[in-house]
């Protein structure tokens, strides 16, 4: 299992390159202070045209550790200081907790994901980790990494998440022409949509 903390921000008209710079700054803090950290922009999908701050830690401790490292930060708190004197983004989620509930992410080999969020009750919950591995079956020979994903805290605590990571851009869209409309596929996603709706879909690429 592991523990991944997301933000997500989306920049304020002409204050897009201000935002990225200090997403990167940020970033960098994570980092120093033991966290994985995956920066993105999201290029479809509701967040389309938002950054994402994502930091993965190996359990719950070491992940309230960070964040408390964070509040004695003095770096951090320069930074949150010019982001109320001069703001140049919108905090669509300040933090949201989430954990593996399978597989585990590659962010280094594969750092594109298409995000599709279930609408889903915790009784529906062990057959749909049971699909997971007909899922990976799949889309294996495509060298697809496959996460399933749950929230510990956010706005919607009845969902499970299904994360298609891939190595760039173009191998998405080859995978999308090729398994993702295949008949194998389909009536896979046909099996999933009988387990809960698809609440969202997304896609998002390195910064």
């Amino acid at each position: 299992m592991s523990v991944i903390a997301v933000t997500i921000v989306r920049p304020r008209d002409g204050k897009r390159a201000v935002v990225e710079d200090r997403v990167r700054r940020v970033g960098s803090i994570y980092e120093r202070l033991g966290s994985e950290v995956k920066l993105s922009k999201i290029i479809a999908g509701p967040f389309a045209e938002c950054i994402t701050i994502q930091r993965r830690y190996a359990d719950f401790t070491t992940a309230t550790g960070t964040f408390k490292a964070l509040g004695d930060d003095a770096e951090f708190a320069q930074l949150q200081e010019e982001r109320d004197t001069d703001p140049a983004g919108d905090f669509v989620v300040v933090r949201d907790i989430i954990r593996t509930v399978h597989g585990d992410t590659k962010w280094g080999t594969h750092p594109v994901t298409h995000l599709r969020i279930y609408e889903m009750s915790r009784d529906k919950l062990a057959d749909a980790l049971a699909m997971f591995p007909e899922v990976e079956e799949i889309t294996a020979p495509a060298d697809v990494n496959v996460v399933g994903l749950m929230p510990i805290t956010g706005d919607n605590m009845s969902s499970l998440t299904v994360a298609y990571q891939l190595k760039s851009v173009d191998h998405w869209a080859e995978v999308l022409d090729t398994i993702g409309t295949s008949e194998a596929f389909q009536a896979l996603l046909a099996r999933a949509g009988r387990l809960g709706a698809i609440r969202s879909s997304g896609v998002m690429v390195p910064l």
